[in-house]
C-alpha cells in the first residue's frame, strides 16, 4: 500500500511540475506576444497551452542527447568539437521541432522574428535549468564526500 501511495506521490509531482512549466512557458508566449515587432498572434489560449506541452516534451530528445555528451573522450579538443557539434545539434533540432510546431497550431501564429526569439528563449533557458543542474549535481557529490 505504502508503494502505491508513494508512485501517486510522483506522479503528482511530475503533473505538477510540468502544469508549472506550461504555465512558464505561456506566460511566455503571451509576454512575447505583446511586442509589437515580433508579430506574435494568440487566436486560441488552448493552443498556447497545447504548444507549451509540446515544448516541454522537446526535454526527451534533448536528455537523449545528452547522454552523447558523457561519453569517454581521451583528447582535451575532440571532446570540445564534440560538445560544440552537439550543442549546435540540440538548436537546429529545436529550430526543426518549433517550426513544426508552428506550422501545426492554428490558434498561435508566429512571425519569422518571433520565431527566432522563442527559439532563442528555449535556448537560454534550457542552458539555464542545464547548468543549475549541473551545480546541484556537483554539491551533492561534495556533499557525498564528507
Amino acid at each position: 500500500m505504502k508503494k502505491v501511495i508513494f508512485g501517486l506521490y510522483i506522479v503528482i509531482v511530475i503533473l505538477l511540475i510540468t502544469a508549472l512549466y506550461i504555465g512558464i512557458f505561456s506566460f511566455l508566449i503571451y509576454l512575447l506576444s505583446l511586442i509589437p515587432i515580433l508579430n506574435i498572434t494568440i487566436y486560441n489560449w488552448l493552443s498556447v497551452f497545447t504548444f507549451s506541452l509540446f515544448i516541454i516534451l522537446w526535454v526527451i530528445p534533448y536528455e537523449l542527447i545528452n547522454f552523447f555528451q558523457d561519453t569517454p573522450v581521451k583528447n582535451k579538443y575532440l571532446k570540445k568539437t564534440v560538445l560544440i557539434i552537439l550543442t549546435l545539434l540540440k538548436a537546429l533540432l529545436l529550430t526543426l521541432y518549433i517550426l513544426f510546431l508552428d506550422q501545426r497550431f492554428v490558434g498561435l501564429s508566429f512571425s519569422k522574428i518571433g520565431t527566432i526569439c522563442l527559439i532563442i528563449i528555449i535556448i537560454a533557458l534550457s542552458k539555464i535549468i542545464n547548468m543549475s543542474g549541473n551545480r546541484l549535481k556537483d554539491a551533492e557529490k561534495n556533499n557525498m564526500n564528507f
